[in-house]
């Protein structure tokens, strides 16, 4: 019962109970005059008056009964939606507070080194834990707004706790990428072209593939040059296991400058008698 309506109901059930007080001296009244009646009428009469005496009474105290149940049971209902708003603007105020958090970590920069990231993530974990741990929480006030109880506060509630998902989501996201990122670099502190040629020399071998047919699938032009990026994700695209930071690093030894890899150079410096 939406509040405006429960007040309401409750203004009617408490008009009905003065209505009944009110009343109380002439049912007393009327009861009295009834058995004095019936002490003094015929005998034939006496049950007919003692019958309507009981229904007086009884239909009376049935009224009173179920406007006292009627009442109890908008009071239970009020009390609950003042507990539904209550915790409402309780969990609001609580998204506001992730949120501030949020937007502070969202302002940091992106860690530089491993072990501020893994201060980072750890920041995280924890802010990502105290949201799930509001999860049903926020979910049973939601689902009962969608029950049809609508409401300005709950829809609220709803919009920005998905709001706060996504943008938490998305700042995880940033931290693992950036993580993988910082531990590529470090692996590849100490890289070496030869070690690298080893390694894709060995995995081409296994395969059965020929690097010329790399060249020849993507160079268009016929001039024996792919562009650097083309080369890159090529290489990427075939699942030998590197990474675009890596691919950098073999890229910059063959291009000279112009955006372009050369097939002859590149084949050529594959060949174990070539440093």
């Amino acid at each position: 019962v939406p509040n405006v309506d429960l007040r309401q109901a409750l203004t009617k059930v408490e008009d009905i109970k003065v209505e009944l007080s009110n009343a109380r001296e002439n049912r007393d009244l009327c009861l009295e005059a009834g058995r004095a009646l019936q002490a003094k009428c015929h005998p034939r009469a006496e049950q007919p008056l003692k019958h309507w005496l009981r229904v007086v009474e009884n239909r009376w105290k049935e009224v009173e009964e179920r406007a006292s149940e009627r009442e109890s049971s908008l009071l239970d209902q009020q009390q609950q939606e003042k507990e539904r708003e209550e915790a409402l603007f309780e969990l609001l105020e609580f998204v506001a507070h992730k949120r501030e958090e949020l937007n502070r970590m969202l302002a940091q920069a992106l860690p530089q080194d491993l072990e501020s990231m893994r201060k980072a993530q750890r920041t995280f974990e924890e802010f990502d834990f105290e949201l799930r741990e509001r999860q049903a929480d926020i979910d049973g006030a939601v689902k009962l707004n969608k029950k049809g109880k609508s409401n300005a506060a709950a829809s609220k509630l709803s919009d920005e706790w998905k709001q706060l998902w996504l943008d938490s989501i998305g700042h995880q996201t940033a931290l693992e990428g950036q993580r993988q990122l910082l531990e590529e670099m470090r692996r590849l502190e100490g890289w070496r072209w030869e070690m690298w040629k080893e390694q894709y020399v060995e995995w081409n071998d296994h395969r059965k593939a020929r690097v010329s047919d790399l060249f020849r699938r993507y160079d268009r032009s016929h001039t024996g040059n792919i562009p650097r990026d083309v080369f890159i994700d090529a290489v990427l695209a075939s699942k030998f296991p590197t990474s675009r930071l890596e691919m950098n690093k073999v890229a910059d030894l063959f291009d000279k400058g112009d955006g372009l890899i050369n097939s002859k150079e590149f084949i050529d410096a594959l060949r174990f008698d070539r440093t």
